[in-house]
């Protein structure tokens, strides 16, 4: 006995209207499948966390995901996740700290200020 469904096709061979495919709710195993993940230009790694009912996947940045593990709550919109090693992929709890959106700001005023500060000239 096969495991397989049974197709029902017309003489010719065609597949009958209404008639749904084999491989009808099934993923497919692709060797571009990397486990739900990628990467942004940014460095910033994002990971599946569900479908929309048209079968597009919905992403969310890892490390949000991971900080809301370690924390055990939600987070909420004003609170970002802060790499302490500048590292974005990088996720260990360890180099992860929560921080609001002003604190986050002053942390980096000062690295933003070296950066782009203007050449003084002689």
């Amino acid at each position: 006995m096969s495991t397989t469904k049974e197709v029902k096709r017309n003489k010719k061979g065609q597949f009958i209207r209404g008639q749904l495919p084999w491989n009808t709710g099934m993923r497919m195993c692709s060797p571009q499948w990397n486990g739900g993940e990628t990467t942004q230009n940014s460095g910033r790694v994002m990971a599946i966390v569900g479908y929309k009912d048209n079968g597009q996947a919905i992403y969310r940045e890892r490390s949000r995901i991971r900080a809301e593990e370690i924390l055990g709550r939600p987070l909420i919109s004003d609170e970002i996740v802060h790499h302490v090693d500048g590292d974005k992929s990088n996720d260990a709890p360890d180099n992860l700290a929560v921080i609001t959106f002003t604190e986050h700001n002053r942390l980096h005023k000062n690295w933003l200020y070296r950066k782009h500060r203007p050449c003084k000239r002689d």
